[in-house]
């Protein structure tokens, strides 16, 4: 004799769990999407914090000078530097850089960066207006960025850094482990969305040309920038490349040269 219990579901209730589950995992997926970009911006931000700390310990070792960007006839770049403070390249790696450059390894004998460039750029920045000389705290041409015995010495002193809060040091990156654009009054840092590494995301570029964008804004439309005081902050990428308003020409790069802001 039957008791009347159902025995299970019938169509119409698995239809409408299934349109449940289906609308839960529609909000809830994009939110786990976002917790994971922002675990990997938190660590990118870290691993820069580390860096700032070596980086500075190395001004203090070095009479105050900065961290060249190449050294040795562009045997070592900067990361070999600031390896002897921080004794592991994990740090050189953003976990959202998934390029074939991402990994970097100490330079065995100055190969400059053995199996690739790193995931962050040294500002190596040069600009030059109304005859008026101003640099990112890495600029250093290579015959001046070592000794008569080798050893290696930056161009640009702490002290030249007049405002440390607001000057880039260092930011993501790929391809290279420095940003040197070579700018001048009447040119300008060229940004695109056209990176074939990063389509769609704004990428400045080292060159005024498509092909050499170096520095993306890779986290969600932000990039990561340690700043010469030593603190790490999500930046904007198009105000970190652009000109100061208001000072004229003299003094346009607010944030990636040296110069008063």
């Amino acid at each position: 004799m039957r008791s009347g219990k159902k025995l299970g579901f019938t169509l119409i209730e698995l239809l409408v769990v299934i349109a449940i589950i289906a609308i839960l995992a529609a909000v809830l997926f994009p939110v786990f999407a976002t917790a994971r970009e922002k675990a990997r911006q938190s660590t990118c931000a870290s691993n820069e914090k580390q860096m700032g700390l070596a980086m500075l310990q190395y001004v203090q070792d070095y009479d105050e000078m900065m961290v060249p960007g190449i050294i040795h006839n562009n045997n070592w770049d900067w990361m070999d530097l600031v390896y002897t403070y921080v004794k592991s390249s994990a740090v050189f790696t953003c976990p959202d850089d998934t390029t074939s450059t991402a990994v970097w390894t100490p330079s065995p004998s100055g190969t400059n960066g053995a199996t690739g460039k790193g995931s962050y750029l040294l500002n190596a920045t040069a600009y030059t207006a109304q005859n008026i000389p101003q640099q990112g705290p890495g600029y250093c041409p290579d015959t001046w960025c070592k000794a008569g015995d080798g050893t290696p010495y930056a161009k640009v002193q702490a002290s030249n850094v007049i405002v440390p809060a607001t000057t880039a040091w260092m930011f993501d990156g790929f391809g290279n482990s420095w940003f040197a654009p070579v700018v001048s009054c009447n040119t300008s840092i060229y940004i695109s969305t056209a990176s074939t590494k990063y389509p769609g995301v704004p990428t400045a570029a080292a060159g005024n040309v498509t092909g050499t964008e170096r520095a993306p804004a890779r986290h969600s439309n932000m990039i990561n920038v340690l700043w010469c005081d030593g603190h790490v902050k999500s930046f904007d990428l198009y105000t970190l490349m652009s000109r100061h308003p208001g000072n004229g020409c003299a003094n346009t790069l607010q944030y990636l040269t040296n110069a008063d802001d």
